[in-house]
């Protein structure tokens, strides 16, 4: 299971940073682009990542511990 509750579709924003937060099971590992998040002990993650002019492509992916994937893809275009 993985919710992306911000940013709930793809946006385009003037924002050099957007918020990308959602949930996931407890015991989930969240990565955003590769990168690893912060998983609360209730399955909430949120973490902040800068804007590049144009198309920014946003991977947010959860891996439960039998390594099964869920994820979402949000393209954010910076203006």
């Amino acid at each position: 299971k993985l919710v992306v509750t911000n940013p709930e579709n793809d946006i385009i924003t003037k924002l050099k940073e957007i918020e990308i937060s959602g949930n996931t099971q407890p015991d989930n590992k969240v990565t955003l682009n590769e990168n690893d998040v912060f998983v609360n002990s209730e399955g909430y993650f949120s973490e902040t990542i800068p804007l590049q002019d144009g198309i920014n492509t946003i991977k947010i992916k959860a891996i439960n511990r039998l390594n099964k994937e869920s994820s979402v893809i949000r393209r954010i275009i910076l203006e």
